[in-house]
């Protein structure tokens, strides 16, 4: 008997995994759902009547303590493609701009302002209690 040597070709075919019976090799699998690309979105821009631009900030610091830092920069990455006219991968946190009213959906279109309302108050009492209020 040989000593079975690492990286030989012996020492590979001693550690394969024995096959699963009743198959004749690899089952394709489906990626998961996180693994497959998201699809492409064209943000627009409208005008709306809002005190806070989204450079501002109070954007960052009072959206970011209600809605997460991962919502805000795709806040604002949405905006920004907005303004330049092209498409991004559909955000991952845009159901939760939409719910709060930062993003729209209108006719198979999606919709962003460079002006930003204040956090509304039924919103202000999600803050953690050590923290500031905006």
């Amino acid at each position: 008997m040989r000593p079975v040597v690492p990286g030989t070709e012996e020492n590979l075919a001693a550690s394969a995994a024995a096959p699963i019976p009743g198959t004749t090799g690899p089952q394709p699998c489906t990626p998961r759902r996180s693994a497959q690309p998201r699809p492409w979105v064209r943000p627009n821009l409208y005008e709306r009547d809002e005190p806070i631009l989204y450079t501002h900030r109070y954007v960052r610091s009072a959206w970011t303590a209600v809605l997460g830092p991962q919502a805000v920069a795709d806040l604002l990455r949405l905006i920004r493609a907005a303004e330049q006219g092209r498409q991004i991968r559909r955000p991952v946190r845009l159901q939760a701009l939409v719910a709060v009213g930062l993003a729209v959906w209108a006719g198979g279109e999606l919709f962003v302002s460079t002006h930003l309302p204040p956090v509304p108050a039924h919103l202000v009492r999600r803050h953690h209690p050590g923290q500031p209020s905006p």
